[in-house]
């Protein structure tokens, strides 16, 4: 296991115990964007018990020590058995040959970014404000200073934060 699976498998973990807000409650809640749920602490608060329930083992109302790490131990079988899925998909998917091997060709293949030339081709006419075919200086100048300009809201030659964030939509 390498450093960098760790934290994929602790996160796999954790969304295997139902940690992080994962009640039913809160995943139909979430579950659709367009049209947000309503959730109750009733809800909730049913979600969480049942949860509990299915926790202890011997029902009496409480988690030992034992019933917690069995439960830990099965969410984290679980975890590991989708990481494990994860990666050897990822990895048939970079092994085109089928040899259970990455060569580096292969390798290389799958880290190539592209850039689409009508991309290209439209951000240069964009640029090229007296279209001479060359961006000057001035022009490359003037395009990033008119999106510094559309975000300083309040004209005072500061993007504070609350303007930066309004300007990229609060993100």
């Amino acid at each position: 296991m390498t450093p960098s699976t760790l934290p994929r498998l602790a996160a796999a973990a954790a969304a295997t115990l139902g940690l992080f807000a994962s009640t039913p409650a809160f995943a139909q809640a979430a579950s659709t964007a367009a049209a947000p749920q309503q959730v109750t602490r009733a809800d909730v608060t049913k979600d969480i018990d049942a949860q509990f329930k299915t926790y202890d083992a011997n029902g009496d109302g409480k988690l030992t020590k034992a019933e917690l790490d069995t439960v830990m131990a099965k969410a984290l079988g679980t975890a590991q058995a989708k990481l494990r899925a994860q990666m050897k998909a990822d990895f048939d998917k970079i092994d085109t040959n089928h040899n259970a091997q990455i060569s580096l060709t292969e390798w290389e293949a799958q880290q190539k970014l592209s850039i689409d030339p009508a991309k290209t081709n439209a951000r240069f006419q964009q640029l090229d404000a007296n279209k001479d075919g060359a961006i000057s200086a001035a022009e490359y100048r003037n395009d990033t200073l008119s999106q510094f300009d559309k975000l300083d809201t309040n004209h005072d030659g500061i993007v504070s934060a609350a303007e930066g964030q309004a300007g990229s939509g609060g993100r």
